[in-house]
């Protein structure tokens, strides 16, 4: 099963709902998670139309800010667990004697609450002992290549963050594609890549 997350960094604009079709064309995935949608559940549905998801659970956003969106196809059965401003978590039921978990989860960006992200992976650990997909935004890094430019950085939130990964029993399965996914404002790269895509 495909799946994806994307931290969009706001939908608010026409731009950015077409970026996002345009990914969704091309990368067909079952399940789509969303980070900083920065949109009310009634704007979610008006984004939902221009996607072929027909079932969507959201997490709005708080003047403007976060907001989280799982929408999934309809042949799915999927199951809405629990919910913060910081993680969607799902049951999937591929038949009644196999299910797995799934969590969309988005870290506290503010460096001084990144603590709170890691207790809230190790309490959502705790609630069910099935296979488990955690994806989306952690918003840290777990080494120090996998930052480019600026200062470097500081030793103890990677290791904060792989003490947490390890206690839940998740590995990081890697990526594909560009390093640096991100392009702090940068349009054209963002074309460029969906271009190439």
């Amino acid at each position: 099963m495909k799946l994806m997350s994307w931290n969009c960094r706001g939908l608010g604009n026409q731009r950015a709902v077409d970026v996002l079709s345009h990914l969704v064309r091309v990368k067909a995935p079952k399940i789509l998670f969303l980070v900083e949608t920065k949109r009310s559940l009634e704007e979610m549905r008006w984004i939902q139309n221009d996607l072929p998801y027909r079932c969507m659970f959201v997490v709005p956003s708080v003047r403007r800010s976060g907001g989280l969106a799982l929408l999934w196809m309809e042949e799915i059965d999927l199951h809405i667990q629990t919910f913060t401003l910081n993680h969607i978590d799902a049951l999937i039921m591929d038949d009644p004697a196999n299910h797995w978990r799934l969590t969309g989860f988005y870290g506290w960006p503010e460096e001084q609450r990144k603590q709170e992200s890691w207790q809230l992976l190790k309490h959502l650990h705790s609630r069910h002992s099935v296979p488990w997909l955690c994806f989306g935004d952690f918003n840290e890094i777990l080494q120090s290549e996998e930052k480019q430019g600026g200062l470097p950085k500081p030793l103890a939130p990677m290791l904060n963050f792989r003490e947490a990964l390890l206690y839940c029993g998740l590995v990081d399965l890697g990526y594909q594609g560009n390093m640096f996914t991100w392009t702090n404002g940068r349009d054209d790269l963002v074309q460029e890549r969906l271009d190439r895509a």
